[in-house]
């Protein structure tokens, strides 16, 4: 019999100890992380959650990807309009470029042409060959070389006659124009 009494003296008294032990280590933990003073006592200063600074930094990485994001975006629209004001200036070119050609071919036309609506090509006759049979001309109809027989007919156009020095084109609606070499 003492030695159970013996036993559970030891059991107690251990189990006693082992408590005080682990309120002790509690007691530790809480003046490390600020919670209690040693007094026991609250402190003003109580640190945040675990939680809270992981929902804090993932936070602060959504808001540092968003900016990345805004930056991205705002340099893809920057792209879109570098791309546009360059495509603006080659039209500006190629519209710089019709225009100077468009008053050369003007003032080339009215060498051999008669007076016409301006939507009509600009028609000029380079040669002329004849033979016992057939009669044909070599004509540059809006820069475009064309081999061309009497009474053929071509868009809105018939050639009507080819002599040994001229040309004699009839439009659809009745004007005729004559062409002469060079």
């Amino acid at each position: 019999m003492k030695f159970f009494i013996m036993t559970g003296f030891v059991l107690l008294f251990g189990a006693g100890q082992v408590r005080a032990h682990e309120v002790s280590l509690i007691e530790e933990e809480a003046v490390k992380e600020n919670i209690v003073t040693p007094q026991g006592e609250p402190s003003e200063e109580v640190e945040d959650d675990p939680q809270d600074d992981d929902f804090q930094q993932m936070n602060d990485f959504i808001q540092q990807e968003n900016e990345k994001l805004k930056s991205i975006k705002l340099l893809n629209l920057d792209l879109e309009r570098a791309d546009l004001e360059l495509k603006k200036k080659e039209i500006e070119q190629k519209i710089a470029q019709l225009n100077k050609s468009e008053g050369t071919l003007s003032a080339s036309s009215q060498e051999n042409t008669t007076d016409l609506k301006t939507s009509r090509p600009i028609i000029k006759l380079l040669s002329i060959f004849e033979s016992k049979t057939m009669k044909q001309a070599m004509l540059s109809i809006d820069g475009v070389n064309i081999n061309v027989k009497e009474g053929q007919q071509m868009d809105e156009m018939v050639v009507k006659s080819i002599n040994l020095q001229t040309v004699i084109v009839e439009y659809e609606d009745g004007q005729t124009q004559e062409l002469r070499l060079l």
